[in-house]
């Protein structure tokens, strides 16, 4: 197994953590601000601008989970997600220690079953954990042609129609036909093969740029998109 490092996505992992931090610090800013303050603006720009972070950090885990002299064997993923899942529970329930009142037994195992919202993310990742072995067999089949064909239909369901379903001002017959399209059973898979797609690009050279540019076209696509519905929210709201 190659234990080398992959720089750019080292420093991707290290741009997309502080755009984690901007989420959340400027999310409760324009939280807990009244509309029509400085801060409020200030905290709704910044937290969807880098609400892709999420997506981001998908991206880098399919690209190392998923790379050909990864071993990613069904017992070695389940040793993985197991560890994973025990320590959501540990910091679940260090978060229900703070957060349950009147403090018993019961609330404090509900609680820490139940975990802080923001714990999706690692329920998430437990699931892909399991699933890696299924995945890396796919991409392994046939010089990963179902892997291609997943990621057109990602692309054109997951990404391309709910691009289109948050456009503001959208015609109504748009939106009625795209709302009866569910996308959710995609899932964050298709952003993990597209990591591994994208960084294992036949032309060798363009891995860094690529995972970079689809990086930043999830950042730019998801921020304004984001933004537009919010200023058509204001606009609806005579702000």
């Amino acid at each position: 197994m190659d234990n080398s490092r992959i720089l750019y996505l080292d420093w991707l992992r290290v741009v997309a953590a502080f755009m984690v931090v901007g989420i959340h610090t400027y999310g409760m800013l324009y939280l807990n601000c009244p509309k029509g303050m400085t801060e409020y603006y200030l905290g709704f720009w910044t937290a969807e601008l880098v609400r892709s972070a999420v997506p981001i950090f998908f991206l880098i885990s399919g690209a190392l989970l998923l790379r050909p002299e990864y071993d990613a064997n069904p017992k070695k993923m389940v040793y993985k997600a197991l560890k994973t899942l025990a320590l959501m529970l540990i910091w679940s329930f260090v978060y229900a220690l703070v957060s349950v009142h009147p403090m018993s037994i019961k609330g404090l195992v509900f609680s820490t079953i139940k975990g802080p919202f923001h714990f999706w993310f690692f329920e998430i990742l437990i699931g892909l954990y399991l699933l890696t072995p299924v995945f890396k067999a796919i991409t392994e089949y046939r010089d990963g042609i179902i892997a291609r064909y997943y990621l057109k239909i990602f692309l054109f369901f997951g990404i391309f129609i709910s691009s289109i379903q948050a456009i503001p001002y959208c015609h109504k017959w748009i939106m009625d036909v795209t709302s009866k399209i569910d996308v959710d059973w995609l899932g964050f898979a298709g952003y993990f093969f597209m990591g591994y797609y994208l960084t294992h690009w036949k032309k060798r050279y363009l891995r860094g740029y690529m995972v970079s540019f689809f990086s930043e076209q999830c950042l730019f696509m998801d921020g304004s998109l984001r933004i537009l519905n919010w200023c058509k929210r204001q606009i609806n709201s005579g702000y």
